[in-house]
């Protein structure tokens, strides 16, 4: 099995408030530094779910760079495609969490990835790949080299943290698989997405731009997910907090955990809002994200039963 993840990577700076947020004032709490990025966190998951996964990201060439790639190494990534932009700063996000645990503003900065190109990818990357998950924060020319001269059995595609996909091109469609949220999904579609019957109308419309499988998350609401054959809602399970970066990078690790595991496509959402539930609980808490705690949730799991009702 040769996955390989590709997209942003960077360091995050998140401010987490003791109280409720006062704009134009001082706000005790706790102050975090930890590595992030989309792709980087979904292939960090994706470790920890027990798949061997490759990283194809560009980073500073700075010390925050060279740890951010140290560390994946040593949770047992291959780093080869990766690259440090010389002369250049690993990008930063500063995030501001509110007591509730909602993220209140975020500022960042423009990834890296967006300067990897095609010649250069082609160099650090295999001519055959099972599963790639590629964020939209590559350049246009490096997704449609993915989609047009690399030989992959499963490619999917997400929007990278902080970027809306307003608009789905030709060449985003010859992805294989679509994870986007409602807002995504309203934008690139032109169609109001409200509730679960909304998602489900527009994940068909998806399917028929060439996916094969589309995951709307809904966060709280939980995910409509859509093939050929079924278009259908997975609730979510109770969690410590909804729509958070971790939250959305568990789920899409899930979502290449089942894919490995060729299960269909219930299963498949089934599994992904778990690993959403258990990404979510442990961003501000010491407990871990593995394959034990997913399956954890999955068998223990309180679902939000009350938010599955049609509107």
């Amino acid at each position: 099995m040769k996955i390989l993840v590709a997209g942003s990577a960077n360091i995050d700076v998140v401010g987490l408030s003791d109280k409720r947020l006062i704009v134009y004032g001082n706000n005790k709490g706790k102050v975090m530094i930890k590595d992030g990025g989309t792709a980087r966190n979904i292939a960090a998951n994706s470790i920890e779910l027990g798949l061997p996964v490759s990283l194809l990201t560009a980073v500073g060439e700075d010390e925050m760079g060279r740890n951010l790639l140290a560390n994946m190494i040593e949770m047992g990534a291959s780093t080869i495609p990766s690259t440090r932009i010389a002369g250049a700063q690993t990008p930063i996000n500063i995030k501001l969490i509110d007591n509730d645990r909602a993220l209140y503003n975020n500022v960042y900065s423009e990834p890296l990835s967006k300067l990897l190109r095609v010649n250069y990818v082609k160099k650090v990357t295999a001519d055959r790949y099972d599963i790639l998950l590629a964020d939209t924060s590559l350049g246009e020319d490096v997704l449609r080299y993915f989609t047009s001269f690399v030989q992959i059995k499963e490619r999917i595609l997400i929007p990278a943290f902080g970027e809306e996909v307003d608009e789905l091109t030709e060449m985003m469609c010859k992805f294989n698989t679509l994870i986007v949220d409602a807002d995504s999904a309203e934008l690139s579609t032109k169609m109001f997405v409200r509730g679960v019957q909304d998602a489900k109308d527009c994940a068909r419309h998806l399917l028929t731009l060439g996916f094969r499988n589309v995951f709307i998350l809904m966060d709280e609401r939980g995910v409509v997910a859509a093939d050929s054959i079924n278009v259908l809602h997975v609730p979510s399970f109770k969690a410590q907090h909804y729509g958070s970066q971790a939250a959305w990078d568990g789920f899409a690790a899930g979502i290449v955990y089942t894919s490995a595991n060729n299960l269909p496509i219930f299963q498949k959402a089934l599994f992904a809002m778990a690993a959403y539930a258990q990404a979510a609980r442990c961003e501000f808490s010491n407990e871990k994200f593995s394959l034990d705690t997913v399956g954890n949730i999955l068998l223990n799991g309180e679902k939000n039963e009350e938010l599955t009702e049609e509107e």
